[in-house]
């Protein structure tokens, strides 16, 4: 079991997918800035998770997982983010209202702890090739 856990989360491709965690953070809180000057805080924050989410796919295709960007993983990308946004919101609740963890750091800790789940789903999403919904998607790619 340890050495599974060593040899899945201790490995170059984990930290890169830090690395790449940290700069989409980074993107997310720039971009969300940058629209709150003229927009509503939820739009602005939709706007700013879009863009950083399609950013961080070309950043995890290219640099963590070393894959090739096609558009079909790209329309499944999002669904990484999906189970991510429920154990965050879970994982708030039991933070701050069980564990009694201030609610000013709650967020930042059940991120902290989704980082390890956040990259199998990314492994799983951009690393296979044969999900069934998208066949006619299977060859196309950003490149020529």
């Amino acid at each position: 079991m340890i050495n599974k856990i060593r040899h899945t989360f201790f490995t170059p491709e984990f930290i890169k997918f830090v690395i790449v965690g940290t700069i989409n953070t980074i993107n997310h809180n720039i971009i969300y800035l940058a629209c709150l000057t003229c927009l509503n805080y939820l739009i602005a924050n939709f706007i700013a998770f879009i863009i950083s989410m399609i950013i961080s796919f070309f950043l995890n295709c290219y640099i963590t997982f070393k894959v090739k960007p096609t558009i079909k993983k790209l329309v499944i990308f999002p669904l990484t983010n999906l189970p991510n946004l429920f154990f965050q919101t879970f994982g708030i609740y039991i933070v701050v209202e069980l564990i009694k963890i201030p609610k000013e750091y709650g967020a930042l800790v059940t991120a902290l702890l989704a980082v390890p789940f956040t990259f199998m789903m990314m492994k799983l999403i951009l690393e296979r090739d044969n999900f069934f919904w998208l066949k006619k998607y299977r060859n196309k790619t950003f490149n020529k």
